[in-house]
């Protein structure tokens, strides 16, 4: 969190000559809108070699000391939040269910032996369940939910836990928990959306205030200076819609230095994709679409990556987005190419405005 309050005094201390020095050593840097062939071909290969490395990491001994180091004096809730949000920092999404079902049931869970931290939510919400019904007093149950609606969403196959804690011999209380779509938010350092915060069409669940979630967190030491990202990306959004930049271009760049710089390191690149949807609500105010595009290898995938155009005024921008350098811009050329060596894209629409050349930078 420090580095993020130096990033949030630096952003208060530009004047327009500051801005103007931030703008022009953009002019060389991989996010300038300056393509011409050896930049090209700099960026196809920085891509190019950008895997995701989807090698898994085995956590069983890490959830091991989660369990082991849960203490005892906590209360339920305090005990159940603990174990979600400490499982949260280990867990990567195994986006790869989205492209190829074999993903979905292959996961090998030993908890004595071997754990991978790339999971679908069939295996979070499991693990949790397993460790959750452990303690007397808690019970916990997987269940489906439908994400239609939502963006990103996980499909008609999503799973939760339905959460039931005793509260004294005849009181109880049933939460909604959905670790998967809290993963992005726990490694981020912001607020969780999905502990005990909603209830649904199905079932009326009790519902955990915002506020005895920050107080938890702060008693059970979870919380990094006693704050949430939340709270610095409010302040960097007031001050962005604070500056006044009237060209469309400069307008888009700024606010991608800015972003760019919250970025952080994620092990896996789904998570770092829905805090990158986050940030764009949040501070970029301006209309955006994005692309997937992935590559194969022996039948497995082996990169992705995300194109993201954004709209501002009569100004286009297309950026693609990689794990170890954030965004690049990228032109028609680097896109026709990407299509032409074996990466796949499922969107019609990305197809349509490279064959019509209409894309603008």
């Amino acid at each position: 969190m420090d580095e993020l309050n130096i990033l949030l005094n630096k952003i208060n201390e530009l004047d327009e000559s500051k801005l103007k020095y931030v703008k022009n050593n953009l002019s060389s840097s991989l996010l300038s809108d300056n393509n011409n062939l050896q930049v090209d071909d700099l960026k196809i290969k920085i891509i190019e070699n950008d895997k995701v490395n989807f090698n898994d990491i085995n956590i069983a001994k890490k959830i091991k000391d989660i369990v082991n180091k849960l203490p005892k004096s906590l209360s339920l809730i305090e005990k159940v939040r603990y174990l979600y949000k400490k499982l949260g920092i280990l867990f990567s999404y195994d986006y790869r269910v989205a492209y190829d079902t074999q993903f979905i049931n292959n996961k090998k869970i030993d908890f004595e032996n071997y754990i991978g931290n790339y999971q679908t939510c069939l295996q979070i919400s499991y693990i949790l369940n397993e460790l959750l019904n452990k303690i007397d007093g808690i019970s916990s149950k997987i269940i489906a939910r439908k994400l239609n609606n939502m963006r990103g969403a996980y499909g008609e196959d999503h799973v939760a836990n339905e959460v039931t804690i005793k509260i004294d011999d005849n009181t109880y209380e049933t939460y909604l928990l959905d670790l998967t779509l809290d993963l992005y938010l726990i490694q981020s350092g912001c607020r969780t959306k999905h502990f005990g915060f909603e209830s649904s069409t199905e079932k009326n669940y009790d519902i955990i205030p915002q506020m005895d979630n920050d107080e938890m967190d702060k008693n059970l030491g979870l919380l990094n200076n006693n704050s949430y990202l939340d709270e610095i990306i409010k302040k960097i959004k007031f001050i962005l819609n604070n500056t006044n930049l009237e060209n469309p271009r400069d307008y888009i760049n700024y606010r991608l230095i800015i972003i760019n710089s919250l970025m952080k390191k994620y092990t896996g690149y789904h998570e770092a994709k829905q805090f990158i949807n986050l940030l764009f609500k949040e501070l970029l105010n301006c209309n955006y679409k994005e692309f997937n595009l992935y590559k194969r290898e022996n039948e497995e995938i082996t990169n992705f990556k995300t194109i993201y155009k954004i709209e501002f005024q009569n100004y286009s921008k297309w950026i693609i987005y990689t794990n170890k350098l954030g965004f690049i811009s990228i032109d028609c050329n680097i896109i026709k190419y990407l299509l032409n060596t074996d990466w796949i894209t499922r969107s019609n629409y990305l197809i349509q405005e490279i064959e019509s050349n209409t894309i603008q930078i």
